[in-house]
């Protein structure tokens, strides 16, 4: 039988401004127990922070006691963390031309502890 390849995940942060346009915070004190899968909710996220192909969203959160949403994220391109660690932090870097355009400059990968 073949081990299927463990890949690594990690976080990132998401704060309103940089949120899909439209996006609706949960209103304070609302809980919600349960899960969706909604691939459309996903792809919306994944074109809007221009992430990689080759990241997998696994899930979206709103983080209340920061005021942001929080991503997870899976890739080969992410190291696994060492047991009981934290998932590392994705910094991304976005660039704006001239005429407007957005891009992603470069993914900063930042490991739990350091």
């Amino acid at each position: 039988m073949i081990k299927p390849q463990i890949k690594g995940r990690a976080r990132l942060h998401v704060s309103e401004d940089i949120a899909p346009y439209g996006l609706r915070i949960p209103p304070v004190g609302e809980i919600t127990w349960d899960t969706v899968h909604v691939p459309e909710f996903f792809e919306l996220w994944h074109t809007s922070l221009l992430l990689p192909e080759h990241y997998t969203l696994l899930g979206v959160y709103f983080d209340v006691l920061y005021y942001q949403w929080l991503l997870i994220v899976e890739s080969d391109t992410i190291p696994l963390p060492k047991l009981g660690e934290m998932l590392p932090l994705i910094m991304p870097v976005y660039s704006r031309s001239a005429e407007g355009k957005v891009s992603i400059v470069k993914l900063d990968l930042l490991e739990a502890g350091k």
